[in-house]
């Protein structure tokens, strides 16, 4: 086995414990965790295909940064892409309020 094979290996142990969680969760029937876990691997070459000056991918930003720049990148990490919406949806929606000089805090 070669080496590339050999990390793809390590790396999909790293991801197996996550997508088993995911696969668990109230996403599990929203997203394919196998089709995902596939997908994660490709991440990194898409990144630094549409933004060579991104080293290493450390946030979703530059991850959205790419999609946005090449939408066909959507299409191809299909999954990826709609876990992103749901991250970004979810963190949105669960009513974080940033303090604010106008309103008064909430106090529960």
């Amino acid at each position: 086995m070669c080496s590339k094979e050999n990390s793809k290996e390590n790396i999909a142990d790293d991801f197996s414990e996550h997508l088993e969680e995911l696969q668990r969760s109230c996403f599990g029937t929203d997203i394919d965790c196998s089709w995902l876990g596939h997908q994660l691997y490709l991440v990194h070459d898409a990144v630094k295909t549409t933004l060579p000056e991104v080293r290493q991918v450390t946030n979703t930003r530059a991850i959205c940064e790419a999609f946005n720049k090449t939408p066909v990148t959507k299409t191809l990490l299909g999954e990826v892409h709609k876990l992103l919406r749901l991250y970004l949806t979810f963190t949105c929606g669960i009513g974080v309020r940033l303090p604010s000089a106008r309103f008064p805090p909430y106090v529960a």
